[in-house]
């Protein structure tokens, strides 16, 4: 039988060392290493030329809040462009976080407050070449799950996030060079999207939360 090997990229030693005991316990299983962040997960897997894999590793499981405030989507195209299956194992306590992963293609998602023999299994269902996939993605983010399939053009996006700084449709129109009637006819529109996903902000602090619950715009503790 075929060992999967695992390496994690987590800043948590004691979560690192959680996984690392449950993983070394199983029979076709075996926990490569830890690494606060993903350059140090290269340094050890690729070497110091990243010519040569030095260790090959099955599933990287990685989480959304490093240490170093690094992209989790850039994390997950990286990984994957280098051929590792990439499970993310995560608090998931951010749908900006939770949208991006997805849209780079990860493996899967695993909320670190479920079981270690669900891990396991989650594992070894990446390392098969599936996608780990349930109920819990919806639950994540509780009955928010239809507002990541809202998408906004890059103007919209824009407006919205000069709502969420406070800014005025006048002040929008100025620092965007259109006019302010142009930002609310995309303001409208950004209230039809939401709309079409279930959801009916009314005023501005409701539409910019909405905006959130989405993960179209960052949480005040977002990279």
């Amino acid at each position: 039988m075929r060992t999967i090997k695992v390496a994690m990229i987590d800043d948590h030693p004691s979560t690192i060392l959680g996984v690392k005991t449950a993983v070394n316990q199983t029979n076709d299983m075996e926990f490569y290493n830890g690494y606060a962040t993903l350059p140090e997960f290269y340094e050890n897997v690729y070497g110091p030329s990243r010519k040569a894999v030095i260790y090959p590793v099955d599933v990287v499981l990685l989480d959304l809040r490093l240490a170093d405030s690094s992209n989790p989507y850039d994390n997950t195209i990286a990984l994957i462009k280098l051929g590792f299956k990439v499970l993310i194992y995560s608090s998931l306590e951010s749908p900006f976080r939770f949208r991006s992963v997805l849209g780079a293609g990860a493996h899967g998602l695993f909320e670190k407050s479920r079981s270690m023999d669900e891990l396991l299994s989650a594992i070894r269902l990446v390392a098969a070449g599936n996608t780990f996939s349930d109920a819990e993605w919806a639950s994540i983010i509780d009955s928010n799950y239809k507002l990541l399939n809202v998408k906004l053009s890059d103007q919209q996006k824009t407006v919205l996030e000069l709502m969420a700084a406070g800014e005025t449709d006048k002040m929008i129109a100025k620092k965007m060079g259109i006019s302010p009637n142009t930002v609310r006819d995309y303001i409208n529109r950004i209230r039809d999207s939401f709309a079409k996903a279930g959801s009916t902000p009314e005023g501005r602090v409701l539409l910019v939360r909405e905006g959130i619950k989405s993960g179209i715009l960052r949480c005040p503790t977002d990279p």
